[in-house]
């Protein structure tokens, strides 16, 4: 049996009789007794990897600041969790509970030191999209179905993303396709009928990612890194944000998905917001509709002028107060030929009377993830004039998506990744103590924090 040392950001909760509870996050140190491997599992190091910050672990106010004061709670919830996803490879005891129930975040990657695939496992038809490639260029993305047993790909020394949740075969499988998405239907954490529950990595269910040393984790909740990606990352340090950034590409892919299925490519599109989903949203945009024509409306020009970069050819960008959109509808105009766009997607939290009029009739309004979704109030009418998305913030298997179209781009556009790795609205922090500090700011105010130049930005921390 080996001992394992880590180092985690670890995740608390003091309650405070006016502010409910607050988080409160520390540097810890804890060990793991790692048994030796049976089928369907591997040792990953984080050491020298990354982490990123996602605003689902943040609470949407009210008693609640976090997610993780009412997920705490759950003592036996999390005992169970650890035994059904760790147990036949970490021996049971307080600490190792303790590290994975306090252990936060689910965007990140680690290398493998050993890997044991359960080659008797069964295959599952997968959804995913691909991209097509012609004369050296990425020219759409086309739908594929793949079988895998999500134990393949695994070596000693290869890279590997962690996934944001272990799912069940049943919720990864293409034939059990949910009309409203596009995508697979969401695992979730029903035991019904012997039915696998799901486990969310970071959300005191399976260990997170903010763990800095050698991790286990289930091959399924894993997905790997291609040869020929894993050699352009490791090339160059700062390219590991492409790795970081696999798992919210998913949740790009996600919030297309009806798109997607049916093949409607977009003429014109309007994003709002400048921070990195944006961005990211912008990548996926150059494949999916390399073509259209797109507006970005952000408050910072910095950040603007490196999302332009994107494609500098189809992006026009406007510089807003956030109060007022009257330059948004000139672009449009001056850009499509129209004030409203096929698509409007707005990535920062805004009511519908100020982004739905953007948007064409029989067109389609991205509710950027869950927080943001559940900004738009009231009822939904039975009829209207454009179509709504809630985004969920990923689908089932949508890594292998988000990873095969960062292949894609690092054959055949790698300059592209100088907006992910240079924009400003993202923050790099060595793994210690001063990343604890700014990780509890960042929580206890929604997911927003300001960097020394006084822009909102995304942690990522360096391990």
């Amino acid at each position: 049996m080996a001992v394992e040392t880590l180092n985690y950001l670890r995740f608390d909760v003091n309650n405070t009789p006016k502010q409910g509870f607050q988080a409160s996050v520390k540097m810890a140190t804890g060990e793991l007794l790692i048994k030796p491997l049976v089928p369907g599992y591997a040792l990953l190091d984080t050491r020298g990897s990354q982490f990123g910050t996602c605003t689902s672990e943040a609470g949407r106010g009210g008693y609640y600041a976090n997610r993780f004061a009412k997920d705490l709670e759950r003592i036996d919830n999390r005992r169970e969790y650890f035994a059904r996803l760790y147990g036949a490879v970490v021996e049971k005891t307080d600490e190792a509970i303790d590290i994975a129930g306090h252990s936060g975040f689910h965007e990140g990657f680690g290398r493998i030191t050993e890997a044991s695939p359960d080659t008797n496992r069964a295959p599952v038809p997968v959804l995913t999209y691909a991209p097509v490639i012609e004369n050296g260029q990425i020219t759409g993305l086309q739908r594929r179905v793949v079988t895998s047993n999500f134990q393949e790909g695994f070596k000693r020394g290869g890279l590997a993303v962690f996934n944001p949740a272990v799912v069940c075969d049943t919720h990864s499988d293409a034939n059990n396709i949910d009309p409203k998405t596009g995508w697979p239907a969401q695992c979730n954490r029903d035991t019904n009928n012997g039915h696998e529950p799901k486990a969310t990595r970071g959300h005191t269910e399976a260990i997170g990612t903010a763990v800095q040393g050698i991790v286990p984790a289930r091959l399924d909740s894993l997905t790997p890194v291609p040869a020929d990606l894993q050699v352009f990352i490791e090339a160059d340090p700062a390219r590991h944000a492409i790795l970081t950034s696999v798992e919210p590409m998913g949740c790009v892919f996600q919030a297309h998905g009806p798109l997607l299925r049916d093949g409607k490519i977009p003429n014109s599109i309007l994003v709002i917001g400048d921070g990195p989903n944006a961005l990211l949203n912008l990548m996926f945009y150059l494949a999916f509709a390399p073509d259209a024509n797109i507006v970005v409306s952000g408050k910072n020009r910095q950040k603007l002028g490196m999302m332009r970069k994107v494609n500098p050819e189809r992006i026009v960008t406007v510089a807003s107060d956030g109060k007022s959109y009257d330059e948004v509808t000139r672009a449009l105009e001056a850009t499509t030929g129209n004030k409203q766009a096929d698509i409007v997607l707005p990535t920062v939290a805004l009511p519908e009377d100020i982004v739905g009029p953007f948007v064409k009739d029989k067109g389609l309004l991205i509710w950027w993830a869950a927080s943001i979704a559940e900004h738009a109030k009231g009822d939904v009418p039975a009829q209207k004039r454009y179509n709504q998305l809630h985004s969920y913030g990923g689908a089932p298997r949508a890594e292998i998506s988000a990873m095969a179209l960062m292949q894609g781009f690092a054959q055949t556009r790698p300059e592209i990744f100088d907006s992910l790795i240079n924009t400003p609205a993202v923050h790099y922090l060595p793994m210690g103590e001063e990343a604890a500090v700014a990780v509890e700011e960042w929580l206890n105010a929604g997911g927003k924090w300001r960097g020394p130049d006084g822009l909102s930005k995304k942690l990522i921390i360096n391990m």
